[in-house]
């Protein structure tokens, strides 16, 4: 008998010690323990870290676009999701002060067709927006859709892997307690940028024959948020909005053909640049990739006159349920004139 404690510590009293002189044996349970403690610690730490609201200084990411979530039941007229091609070209405020429309920015910064597609399932849990702007640049995004899948379920289960730096600012009473959302975003949603970065647009639009072709995930994405909105009484648009970097005839030659044969409208602002009202000289944050303030205001304008030709919406200007809206406007223009915007 062995009354040494140290090695009394060391054995495995379930596993018969013969085995153990096993080396592939051993590997294999110490893996497996690993895996388990590790597995475990991520959930606890991701129960520790995980915001519990979206105020800014929460750590929530895209906070701008998850304050949708804070904004009152059935109270959003229409949505806007896609990339960030959509996240600085909609500007809801524009079309709030022209058409007195409720309209949200949904798009950020970064989000493929399926994550895009997670986000309309969520909004339609809170509000029943009649029209859903999809921004087409996202379509054709290469993805590895099984590992988008993958990636996706592992941030929503273990959330500290992309709250990781929360222990920086949080409070320890904020850890269990029920997740909510209180902060109400003044730009609806909309990355705001008044930076200007002008391009010379020659050759943009170039007219030829092509059809730059669609990822077979993608296509079968856009079908699945196509029959989502008709389920739910609602129209999908894909809008492409005017990027000298990102669009052309080739890709839009793609979506058209798409459109028609699946039966979904298709706005390309590209092709009606001088209607939208675009200046490249002035209209662009990043030399032609994305719309500043000014661009956006263009584009937007352009949409809330789309939205008012539907005859299906109510201006809510003088409704005090959306007296927050009128507000936000005044919070809006004062972002504005404070960065010089006119």
């Amino acid at each position: 008998m062995n009354d040494n404690p140290k090695k009394n510590r060391t054995k495995i009293s379930w596993l018969n010690k013969d085995l153990l002189k096993n080396d592939k044996l051993k590997k294999i349970v110490v893996a497996t323990v690993f895996t388990f403690v590790f597995i475990g610690s991520l959930l606890l730490m991701s129960f520790v870290f995980k915001p519990t609201n979206n105020y800014p200084d929460a750590g929530i990411i895209d906070w701008e676009a998850h304050a949708v979530y804070a904004e009152p039941k059935n109270t959003i007229d229409a949505m806007f999701i896609g990339n960030s091609e959509g996240a600085y070209a909609f500007t809801p405020m524009t079309i709030w002060n022209e058409q007195g429309f409720a309209t949200y920015n949904c798009a950020g910064r970064g989000h493929p067709l399926n994550y895009s597609e997670d986000f309309l399932h969520g909004v339609f849990e809170t509000q029943s927006p009649k029209v859903v702007f999809l921004e087409t640049d996202s379509i054709f995004k290469k993805s590895l859709f099984i590992w988008r899948i993958v990636s996706s379920y592992m941030v929503s289960t273990f959330s500290v892997l992309t709250y990781h730096n929360r222990w920086k600012g949080m409070d320890a009473s904020e850890i269990g307690q029920p997740e909510k959302y209180e902060f109400l975003s003044y730009l609806k949603g909309f990355e705001f940028d008044a930076g200007v970065r002008p391009v010379d647009p020659v050759g943009h639009m170039a007219p030829t024959t092509s059809v730059r072709s669609m990822f077979y995930r993608n296509r079968s994405c856009l079908i699945k948020m196509k029959e989502f909105c008709e389920a739910h009484g609602a129209k999908l648009v894909l809008v492409s909005v005017p990027s000298t970097t990102n669009w052309n005839m080739k890709n839009h030659n793609g979506i058209e053909k798409f459109a028609n044969e699946v039966g979904i409208e298709y706005i390309d602002m590209n092709l009606i640049l001088d209607e939208v009202g675009i200046d490249w000289s002035t209209d662009t944050r990043d030399a032609g990739d994305h719309m500043n303030v000014k661009g956006a205001e263009k584009v937007s304008s352009y949409i809330g006159k789309y939205l008012a030709s539907l005859g299906i919406f109510t201006d809510h200007r003088a409704d005090s349920a959306y007296a927050q809206w009128n507000e936000s406007l005044q919070k809006y223009n004062e972002r504005k004139e404070s960065e010089g915007v006119v």
